[in-house]
């Protein structure tokens, strides 16, 4: 959610990385541009011990209390394996529930020191969630119904990941270094997460990317300023050449969700979100512009339940969802989940005890 020109890193990394990842964070120092988007206690036994085996469910009726109650930029809404999952980004946390109409007080903690992260995806065993602030991933493993362990830390994965996705035809994760323009694949190897692929993409050059997108199996770069698409193996990404260039307007891209073989949403920062027929309209500035159903800036869309679901962040904090097929995205037709509005202090305090 942060924009801004960071160093350069080679196009292709040391093969020495593609080996199983240590267990542990590394701390990076962060400039200040990056700064507000170490699990205390977590049982390592040193640089590469295991991660400690604690339950990290959290009563959610004792603990509604405070940033608890609220969400402050929730960048993702999606359902898992039958849970609900929704990422809290600025209150630095995760929470989960087994019914949706669960009030937010008692929905339950995957994590709450995680630092920024932006979204989860899951390939039925293992749940990956970026770690943001501290340049890593996390994997989490369901115990018994509704509990979770921590599993992995995963280390040096670009600069602030910033989007996880499952690519199921190939059985690996595929996450995005929103700061170095970098894309990393990962294996589930017997439950251990293991990298297979580290890459940057030139296309993008130095401009900050929030997404990735999955569709017809090709992968759409989000970038600020230009959608980069690449094709996808198992172990690798390759180039297919087509950049499509956004205009002024709709430049600060969050994300692009597809609604068919063609059409689908758009959204961007500050406040915006387009229906498309087709990336040409994109491209040209045509796509139809629903801004004006939304508060705050909208971000990562999903689909579920019969309804897609539109988070809204920064300025003004909510979750709603839309009729099924995308034609109508008003406030008219919008059911809200969660309306929490400007943030209030005690969220801007919870915000700055961690880097996002």
């Amino acid at each position: 959610m942060h924009s801004g020109q960071v160093g350069i890193i080679d196009e292709d990394f040391s093969l020495q990385r593609r080996s199983t990842l240590r267990l542990v964070v590394a701390a990076v120092a962060m400039p200040a541009w990056l700064q507000g988007c170490s699990d205390a206690g977590d049982g390592q036994k040193g640089a590469d011990g295991p991660i400690g085996k604690e339950n990290l469910a959290v009563d959610g009726a004792e603990e509604g209390k405070g940033f608890r109650a609220r969400l402050y930029t929730p960048t993702f809404i999606e359902k898992l394996n039958g849970r609900y999952f929704i990422v809290d980004c600025w209150h630095h946390r995760i929470i989960h529930a087994s019914d949706l109409n669960t009030p937010l007080a008692r929905w339950q903690a995957l994590d709450e020191d995680i630092a920024g992260p932006h979204s989860i995806a899951t390939d039925g065993v293992l749940y990956v969630a970026e770690d943001t602030g501290r340049h890593g991933l996390r994997a989490y493993r369901e115990t018994a119904r509704g509990r979770f362990e921590r599993v992995q830390e995963v280390s040096g994965v670009g600069v602030r990941p910033h989007r996880t996705l499952f690519d199921a035809q190939h059985q690996q994760f595929l996450v995005v270094g929103s700061g170095d323009q970098s894309i990393h694949l990962l294996e589930n190897r017997d439950g251990t997460l293991v990298r297979t692929l580290e890459k940057r993409v030139p296309e993008l050059g130095a401009q900050y990317c929030r997404s990735i997108t999955l569709h017809q199996g090709l992968l759409h770069f989000v970038g600020n300023e230009d959608i980069v698409i690449y094709r996808v193996e198992r172990g690798a990404v390759s180039a297919t050449g087509r950049v499509i260039h956004l205009p002024k307007n709709y430049q600060g891209s969050n994300d692009i969700f597809f609604l068919g073989s063609r059409r689908g949403i758009f959204t961007s920062t500050p406040q915006k979100v387009f229906l498309f027929s087709s990336l040409d309209e994109l491209a040209n500035g045509t796509a139809q512009d629903v801004s004006a159903a939304f508060r705050g800036t909208p971000y990562s869309v999903s689909r579920f339940d019969g309804r897609l679901w539109i988070p809204e962040i920064t300025e003004y904090s909510a979750i709603r969802s839309y009729p099924f097929g995308g034609d109508s995205i008003s406030q008219a037709s919008a059911q809200t989940l969660f309306d929490f509005g400007e943030p209030d202090s005690q969220s801007m305090e919870r915000k700055r005890q961690i880097p996002t």
